[in-house]
């Protein structure tokens, strides 16, 4: 049955706390029993859902200026089958105003009324008008109805009936030229009829305005006159009966939707339960079936109170008090001073919004390129930022000679130049620019494809045309460096949305792909119709093929794992070649040259040469050298000493490279004792300038914001409480460039526990914990606790939350995969324990905890490439003590993720871009719905729905919201905007509009931060 219920066992002192939520408690309650006669309510609920034949049923009334409109619609309800549209787009003059009929006032009283607007032109507002006994205006209380345009909002308006009034109504205002449609009109008032006892129903002994049920032997429930608390009556429940229980039911109130009703009751008497309860009932007076109830026992001679915050559940429109004894026993008990009525809106704080700090001073970068201007060798890469910035500099002085910022991408991935090094091609977002390296023009040629947003490789062929591949599609494409003229080769098919990485020689260009069937297609240059796929070995199932090169007639290739194959082309046949797989990066000479069938790479602090053919690979170890960190560049045949020689740029992806010179003399120099020699080597610094990095994540320890960015390793750290002094730094640099800790990556999420911070970083999900109560160091505080990467599917580990001992995490899984995983570190461990998905083929993106029970929320989207699972994206509870999942739900049907849960004072909130669940967290089930006024997700079949590599990082498998809590609020950022939300009202506002991208917010001390692209934003409250 639809109740709520307090209950009270009468015979000590009020011993148990009162939670919050509307959950189902353990142990039994019979409710009294339904009765169709149900008293009259002192106020009617209006017919403001407007599914009647005409527009103005119900005794609704307009007030129409010539040329506007009032009439029903059919195709833009918010609930049920209809909504009323105000049209004033052609009005000659003044607002249209729709008028509610008038219901009895009583002074001193509070009423309150709201409705759903959806503005889509103009202004409109709610207003609460108050009349005398003539009709005459006595007061007026206005709302305006906010939200984003086109979007449905709800406007809550609330006032006091002056001395004189008797009436009142509600009028919904449209301005003239606006539009707006209306639904859901709700009124309340705070006023409970008789709740204390004192006047007599019939038959004498009753209690007027309430409903008894005592009719079985042993039962009694009558009105005393003795013993009252305040006043001269109260009502007294006694059950002698094994079976039957004794109740009363107050008058039906109408209610507000959406907001919480405080009840409360006084009671005293013997042993035995009792208790006080809400029955919830819809439009029709239906008794709801749906909402749970909560009983909680207490001890008491003398009067004690009751009283708690309800949630009002989806559908209830009228409330009903009911005070009973327990079915399950004998009890008695004696009530007065019950009330009931809407929670007043929480005192409103003071907001301002302001810039905190930049997240600036990184030089990441994802690629470098080589080239010989007149004789001069040039170093050409793209530093992450927002957006990204092609930087052409002179490699020996490190002087950067040219910068451009390409528009539209936070990372630059493909370079290539043309034979003659004069140009060279730069991708961008889905197109090509082209560098001129000696008058430094930087043009434009357009899009590789219609569909491309990434373009992702470009190599040179022997006739000098740049291949390329691109995404979304995987298309492949040349481009003629004369003439600038692109032309398609066409998709690589297999439902491969990726064409990742490029090789070629003089017949074939050869495509690595992913990410859900990845393989190898060979394409003819000649005839791109010719085409062949070359299937990788059966382990590999998902991901990407990269770091393709051509050695001779030999293919070589890197795994998703890591690990690396070789292909011999002619014998169509993959080799066994383990020397290969444990080299790390291979480099060779990206000349005009025929492919070489050599290579060199570093291992074991050795610089080794590998000749590669049909039978493998011959590896001999060249010299000694310690081996540069994070290389991504290869050999160049350049003048770094005074001649022309072989050097090997390996280069660190932030601003160092290290030159070590390859001889090409064969077989090394051994001194007497058989050592190596030592390699040659020159440290370049290349002084690339800094860029403003898109903030990806934010976290706080020990009072100060924490913050990661989005293209490579970066880490900043902000004092707040420094804002506003002389000479602040603002976002301190911690992590980025020499001071980067080895395999740290991008932070999806992070949190504190106690001493300790927790870093989940892409790729691989490696987890690393910081001591905060010590200083930062590169190499070792944080340190690596987990590669999760390593032993399952896990990629990305963004959710994070903490309670107690434990640490939680939850994970994204790897390109081409679905289905995350959950797990924790207990105390100060430093091994996490990993447990089997909570939601199959769903990653986990909100996790939220108290006690026993962690709490998660998923997406649809799982690793990069992969599309989405079929059903809806979940929440889910689960008993970490027994390792159980205990329910899941999915309370939004239409949404791409449920971003973000919250678990605080026995509330569970989850949030989707456009709306804010309450769930019941002992089951799940959604007691109420408050919509955002925001737009929601689209739909998986909308081609703007993508799982990007680039753009919004957290969008990018739509984490789309994050919730916190802070003075009685809910903040939640969410589609662009940090919107604050009145739990016992249901009332938001939006106090951040726009920029709010990603969807992170966090609380430290009494101020909100979040990001708007590279900058750091305070949100002040007062």
């Amino acid at each position: 049955m639809g109740i709520v219920v307090l209950g009270l066992v009468v015979a000590g002192s009020l011993t148990a706390a009162l939670t919050r939520d509307g959950s189902t408690p353990r142990g039994g309650h019979v409710s009294a029993p339904a009765d169709r006669r149900l008293p009259p309510a002192p106020l009617s609920a209006l017919s403001g859902g407007f599914e009647g034949q005409r527009a103005l049923d119900g005794g609704w009334t307009a007030q129409v200026p010539q040329g506007a409109r009032v009439e029903l619609t059919t195709r833009e309800a918010r609930r049920g089958q209809k909504s009323l549209v105000v049209d004033g787009s052609r009005a000659t003059a003044g607002p249209t105003l729709v008028v509610s009929p008038s219901q009895p006032a009583t002074a001193g009283l509070e009423y309150g009324a709201g409705a759903f607007a959806r503005v889509t032109t103009g202004q409109a507002s709610v207003r609460l008008e108050f009349l005398d006994h003539a009709g005459r205006h006595v007061g007026t209380h206005p709302a305006e109805a906010q939200g984003a345009s086109g979007l449905w909002s709800r406007a809550t308006v609330r006032g006091v009936a002056p001395d004189d009034a008797a009436l009142m109504r509600v009028v919904l205002v449209t301005d003239s030229r606006g539009r707006t449609l209306w639904d859901d009109i709700d009124l309340w008032t705070s006023f409970l009829p008789d709740g204390g006892f004192e006047g007599e129903g019939e038959p004498p002994g009753s209690a007027r305005n309430w409903w008894v049920s005592s009719a079985r032997a042993g039962v009694v429930a009558r009105r005393v006159a003795e013993g009252a608390r305040t006043g001269v009556g109260a009502l007294e429940l006694r059950d002698e009966s094994a079976s039957a229980l004794a109740a009363a039911t107050s008058r039906l109130m109408p209610i507000s939707q959406g907001g919480e009703l405080e009840i409360r009751g006084w009671v005293r008497g013997s042993v035995s339960g009792s208790s006080l309860g809400v029955k919830w009932y819809d439009d029709s007076r239906t008794l709801l079936a749906g909402p749970g109830r909560n009983a909680l026992s207490a001890q008491a001679t003398g009067w004690t109170e009751l009283s708690r915050r309800i949630a009002v559940p989806d559908g209830a429109r009228y409330a009903q008090l009911e005070i009973s004894t327990s079915a399950q026993g004998r009890g008695a008990g004696v009530w007065d001073d019950l009330s009931m009525h809407p929670v007043a809106p929480a005192e409103r704080p003071d907001v301002s919004v302001e810039p905190a700090a930049e997240m600036e001073g990184f030089a990441n970068t994802k690629n470098s390129l080589v080239t010989v201007v007149d004789g001069v060798p040039k170093f050409s890469t793209m530093t992450s930022g927002s957006p990204a910035v092609f930087q052409f500099a002179d490699l020996r002085t490190g002087k950067v000679e040219f910068t451009h910022e390409v528009p539209g991408i936070l990372n630059g991935w493909a370079l290539a130049h043309s034979l003659d090094h004069r140009t060279i091609f730069v991708g961008g977002k889905g197109t090509v620019w082209r560098f001129d390296t000696r008058t430094h023009a930087f043009t434009d040629l357009g899009k590789v494809s219609p569909r491309a947003t990434h373009v992702f490789d470009m190599v040179t062929a022997p006739d000098g045309r740049i291949w390329g591949g691109s995404y979304p599609g995987g298309d492949v494409w040349s481009l003629d460096p004369r003439t600038g003229r692109i032309t398609p080769a066409g998709s690589v098919g297999n439902d491969n949305d990726y064409a990742k990485t490029l090789a070629v020689d003089d017949r074939f260009v050869y495509v690595g792909t992913g990410t859900v069937r990845p393989n190898i297609v060979q394409i003819s240059t000649a005839d791109t119709r010719v085409r062949t796929q070359i299937t990788p070995p059966a382990r590999v199932r998902s991901g990407f093929l990269t770091s393709l090169q051509v050695h001779a007639g030999m293919l070589s290739v890197m795994f998703p794992d890591g690990t690396r194959g070789l292909f011999d082309t002619s014998a169509r046949r993959w080799l066994d070649t383990a020397a290969l797989a444990s080299t790390g990066n291979l480099f060779q000479s990206r000349s005009e040259a025929p492919p070489s069938s050599t290579a060199y790479f570093f291992r074991d602090d050795r610089l080794w040469e590998a000749t590669i053919g049909p039978g493998g690979m011959v590896e001999k170890a060249l010299a000694t050298v310690p081996i540069p960190r994070n290389v991504n560049s290869g050999v160049a045949r350049v003048d770094l000493d005074g001649s022309v020689a072989d050097w090997l740029l390996a280069y660190d992806s932030h601003t160092t490279v290290i030159a070590v010179k390859i001889d090409g003399s064969g077989a090394p120099a051994r001194d007497a004792d058989g050592k190596l020699p030592s390699a040659t080597t020159r440290e370049l610094t290349i002084h690339l300038k800094p860029n403003a990095l898109r903030i990806k994540s934010l976290g706080s320890a020990d009072g100060t914001v924490v913050v990661g960015g989005y293209g490579g390793a970066s880490v900043s750290v902000l004092d707040p409480a420094t804002l506003g002094r002389h000479g602040a730094r603002g976002l301190e640099q911690v992590i980025g460039g020499a001071t980067t800790p080895k395999f740290f990556g991008e932070i999806e999420g992070m949190a504190t526990n106690g001493r300790y911070q927790f870093f989940g970083t892409y790729p691989k999900s490696r987890i690393f914990r910081r001591d905060i109560t010590k200083a930062w160091e590169g190499r070792t505080n944080p340190r690596m606790l987990a590669d999760l990467g390593a032993e399952t599917d896990a990629d990305r580990p963004i959710a994070w939350a903490a309670a107690g001992a434990r640490t939680y995490f939850g994970t994204i899984p790897d390109y081409g995969i679905r289905g995350g995983t959950i797990g924790w570190f207990e105390g100060t461990s430093s091994t996490p324990v990993v447990v089997e998905p909570p939601v199959p083929d769903q990653s986990v993106v909100g996790l939220s905890a108290g006690g026993r029970r962690l709490f998660g929320s998923t997406s649809r989207w799982g690793g990069l490439g992969s599309r989405p699972s079929a059903g809806p994206p979940s929440v889910f509870g689960y008993d970490v003590e027994g390792r159980k999942l205990q329910w899941t739900v999915t309370p939004d049907a239409s949404a791409q993720a449920i971003g973000s849960v919250l678990y605080e004072d026995g509330r569970l909130w989850a949030a989707s871009r456009n709306r804010v669940f309450q769930l019941d967290p002992t089951t799940g089930r959604t007691i109420r719905t408050l919509p955002l006024g925001i737009p929601g997700d689209p739909s998986s079949d909308d081609p703007s729905t993508e799982n990007p590599d680039d753009g919004d990082p957290a969008g990018a498998t739509f984490a789309s919201t994050t919730m916190v809590s802070r003075g009685g609020y809910l903040y939640i950022a969410a589609g662009g905007r940090v919107i604050q939300v009145d739990p016992g009202t249901g009332q938001t506002r939006v106090v951040a509009k726009d920029g709010v991208s990603p969807a992170r917010i966090i609380a430290v001390g009494d101020d909100l931060f979040y990001p708007a692209t590279t900058l750091l934003m305070r949100v002040t409250i007062r």
